[in-house]
């Protein structure tokens, strides 16, 4: 038998995480600092909808977003059904309120990172205090 859906997840998102990990530790990859917060708050979000998953039996309907207007799951373009957001998943594990706050912020950079990048002199160091404290409450709670 092979792995349950919550371990697969689990897996895919440490791999995200040592990725943002070392494509920032890189000083010459340009654009670092708008990798790392995509790849990170990628690693995040698996690790919530797997923590998510394992709490409710695998059932992928706990992640799948319902349609309020007909009872049914949403679905993307692609056919496949939509999925809740990181935030979403977040809340659903009910970590500490300040890995919550953080991964908001992360959240908050990644958005800025893939729509309009800001150039700042402070995003650097935002990035790696942010990244920092997120990594320290990844490593934490990916033990669990």
């Amino acid at each position: 038998m092979g792995k349950s859906r919550s371990k697969l997840l689990r897996e895919q998102s440490l791999s995200m995480a040592v990725a943002a990990i070392e494509i920032y530790n890189k000083p010459n990859f340009a654009s670092r600092d708008l990798i790392f917060p995509i790849l990170m708050v990628n690693a995040w979000e698996s690790l919530a909808k797997a923590k998510v998953l394992k709490d409710r039996s695998n059932r992928m309907t706990s992640l799948y977003i319902k349609d309020n207007r007909n009872g049914r799951y949403k679905r993307a373009s692609s056919g496949e059904y939509k999925t809740i957001n990181a935030r979403d998943a977040l809340a659903k594990c009910a970590p500490p309120q300040v890995v919550i706050e953080n991964v908001g912020h992360l959240i908050d950079l990644r958005d800025s990172a893939t729509h309009l990048p800001k150039q700042s002199s402070a995003y650097p160091m935002l990035i790696f205090n942010l990244g920092s404290a997120t990594l320290q409450s990844y490593a934490a709670l990916h033990k669990e």
